[in-house]
C-alpha cells in the first residue's frame, strides 16, 4: 500500500463523513420545519375558529 492510496482512502472516508453529516443536518432541518409548520397551521386554524389556543 503506497502513501498515495492511503491519503486517497482518508479523503474518501472524510468525504463520506461529510456527506453523512450534511444529510443528518438536512433531515434535522426538515423535521424542525415540519414541526413548526404543523404548529403554525394549528395556531392559524384555532384563530380562524375563534379559539383562544387553550386545550380543554
Amino acid at each position: 500500500m503506497s502513501v498515495g492510496s492511503g491519503i486517497g482512502a482518508v479523503f474518501v472516508i472524510l468525504y463520506f463523513l461529510l456527506v453523512v453529516a450534511v444529510a443528518v443536518l438536512v433531515v434535522w432541518a426538515l423535521v424542525l420545519v415540519i414541526i413548526f409548520l404543523r404548529l403554525r397551521i394549528a395556531q392559524l386554524r384555532g384563530e380562524l375558529r375563534g379559539d383562544t389556543g387553550t386545550v380543554n
